[in-house]
């Protein structure tokens, strides 16, 4: 399994713990228009308890020297019932630093 994929998981199960191991003290998390920064945020985004779980199912990983990309489906279901709320085709670019830590997250919907 990559970083990229442990850290996916660590989110998705909400290991916070795991994320902040996972993840670059300055990390950069960018969803659409909109950035997020730093591994203590992360991690409460990682720990929060909203109405919709997320998780992001890898169907493929394709890593290279300091970057890993994987697709694959993100499922966001209501916490109370189960029910599917969406499902969409991700890419997820994972970026890693020179301790193999990732230093910058790009979601985007898939191709």
């Amino acid at each position: 399994m990559t970083v990229a994929e442990e850290f996916l998981l660590a989110m998705s199960d909400g290991d916070g713990d795991a994320v902040e191991r996972l993840v670059a003290p300055d990390v950069v998390l960018v969803l659409g228009p909109h950035e997020v920064e730093g591994a203590a945020e992360l991690r409460r985004m990682a720990e929060e308890v909203a109405p919709l779980e997320m998780r992001i199912e890898p169907e493929a990983v394709e890593e290279s020297a300091g970057a890993a990309v994987v697709r694959g489906r993100r499922v966001q279901r209501w916490r109370e019932t189960g029910e599917i709320a969406t499902e969409d085709e991700v890419d997820v670019t994972c970026t890693y630093g020179e301790d193999g830590r990732i230093v910058r997250v790009e979601l985007r919907a898939g191709a």
